[in-house]
């Protein structure tokens, strides 16, 4: 009985010294906001929530249903969330004050995940081809406090449309939204996410449902004028959803991961570390995790980012983008030099970089200058030659060529002729995408370069108008380009 006993309260200790370790070990809570159940941020979030708590040993992380990128700026911004996933677009706007933020949140970036992809989801039979015929429709623009609201009242205003006027609205999640449109209830609805997000795939899924997306690509040069260089065209496949047979052209933005600025700088490093090794987990969770990569870090946040994350890229090798770096760097430099003229004289600098792999290109362009872009059109395999003036600090659309009606008609010109002259202003940058298919480049006065050589299938590159000091232009044409092969600019 005496050993029984002893046993037991051996046995006691044992559970009272692990349970003390483990909650010891688990003394920082975390909690991360993510959005409605019939998008990708739960999961994902979800995702985010085991590996942190599995492989951080002193942490617990948890993930919070909420109503997505406005509502989790302010919970992370007020310290009542950890983390949160949000769209870049609303971070800005956060940052800055602007839009659904009545003052500037303390949010910073810990990592750029992935792409969200803008859905205008309908049924066949509806009458609904294009963006204008919503009006007069039943329409969800997203749930209250979202990100997709947010982008989806951008994107109707680029349309020329009031929510509020031109239809019906109501304000539904993704799994309501879809619910809805097979009931008859809404005619079309609004959703921003990975590709391919649940609750579409299930509408489509639906025997008797015949769903259609509709492109929207036109709007992102008019919300990139108004809102910054935030958007850039993409594509969801055909195929990607039971049901959809073409290719829809759609407007696009990065997914990013923040923290309020006081997080503590072990925890965002140990966080953004984790996530980083133990990417397959992710995953295993959602597809959209492979693209969570190192590249688009050095420019595909429009936030700061946090001082832990920081240490973690620049340890991979990763330079983040701060735009006052190289110019205190020259500042001994020229003093010692004596070249205050460097150091006043501003110069009109075009950047090419790639936003997926760390690659960039620098040109200095004089005021007025014509810039060339050539490439495929990959969706009508047509040759295209675009057209641009650098003015005043922007990129200007001057002139489309093709010998292709559909490219024309992808523009929205009535007319066919293999020119078309415009001047509309696309704000200070331009995102495209590389296609391998055909040579694709650039000509800048006597400059040209094949962006083949910095870029590979699929890339990001953003084009952008800044004006700098003589001497950030010749540092980084010096320590900034990237080394290419001879043959492809001259």
């Amino acid at each position: 009985m005496r050993r029984v006993s002893l046993t037991l309260a051996l046995v006691l200790a044992l559970i009272f010294v692990v349970s003390g370790v483990y909650a010891q070990q688990k003394e920082v809570r975390l909690s991360i906001a993510t959005g409605g159940t019939g998008g990708v941020y739960y999961p994902m979030g979800g995702g985010m929530a085991n590996v942190i708590s599995k492989h951080i040993p002193y942490a617990e992380a948890t993930a919070e249903v909420t109503a997505a990128s406005v509502d989790n700026c302010l919970l992370v911004g007020s310290k009542k969330a950890d983390m949160a996933l949000i769209m870049a677009d609303v971070g800005w706007d956060a940052i800055k004050g602007k839009g659904k933020f009545k003052e500037k949140l303390p949010i910073m970036t810990l990592a750029v995940l992935y792409i969200n992809n803008m859905h205008i989801v309908t049924l066949e039979g509806k009458g609904i081809n294009s963006v204008p015929d919503l009006r007069g429709k039943r329409v969800s623009t997203g749930s209250p406090g979202s990100g997709t609201e947010v982008k989806g009242l951008r994107v109707l205003e680029a349309f020329g449309l009031d929510p509020d006027k031109d239809m019906t609205r109501d304000r539904l999640g993704a799994s309501e939204s879809a619910g809805a449109l097979k009931d008859g209830k809404i005619d079309a609805y609004f959703w921003d996410g990975g590709l391919p997000t649940a609750s579409v795939t299930d509408l489509g899924a639906t025997p008797g449902v015949k769903i259609k997306l509709i492109s929207h690509a036109d709007a992102v040069p008019k919300m990139r004028d108004k809102y910054g260089p935030l958007y850039f065209k993409g594509v969801i496949p055909a195929k990607t959803y039971p049901g959809q047979d073409q290719d829809v052209t759609i407007a696009r933005v990065s997914n990013l991961l923040i923290c309020n600025k006081d997080m503590k700088d072990k925890v965002a490093y140990d966080i953004v570390k984790t996530l980083f090794e133990y990417k397959p987990e992710l995953v295993a969770v959602h597809r959209m995790a492979e693209e969570i990569a190192l590249e688009p870090q050095v420019d595909g946040s429009p936030l700061p980012f946090h001082p832990g994350a920081a240490k973690y890229f620049k340890e991979k090798g990763l330079k983040l983008r701060k735009r006052t770096r190289p110019l205190f760097a020259c500042i001994g430099v020229l003093i010692a030099a004596g070249g205050v003229f460097l150091f006043l004289k501003t110069v009109t600098l075009l950047s090419v970089r790639n936003l997926d792999h760390p690659a960039s290109f620098y040109f200095r362009v004089a005021p007025s200058e014509q810039v060339t872009l050539f490439y495929t059109n990959s969706m009508y395999n047509a040759p295209v030659k675009e057209v641009f003036e650098v003015l005043h600090g922007e990129i200007i659309l001057k002139a489309v060529r093709t010998d292709s009606p559909a490219v024309m008609e992808y523009y929205g010109f009535e007319a066919t002729g293999p020119v078309q002259t415009l001047h509309k202003s696309l704000g200070p940058a331009l995102s495209i995408q590389v296609s391998m298919s055909q040579k694709q480049g650039l000509i800048i006065g006597q400059n040209k370069l094949d962006i083949r050589a910095i870029a590979s299938r699929g890339d990001r590159i953003l084009l952008r108008v800044d004006q700098v000091s003589l001497a950030e232009f010749l540092w980084l044409k010096v320590f900034g380009n990237t080394e290419v092969d001879s043959s492809t600019q001259h």
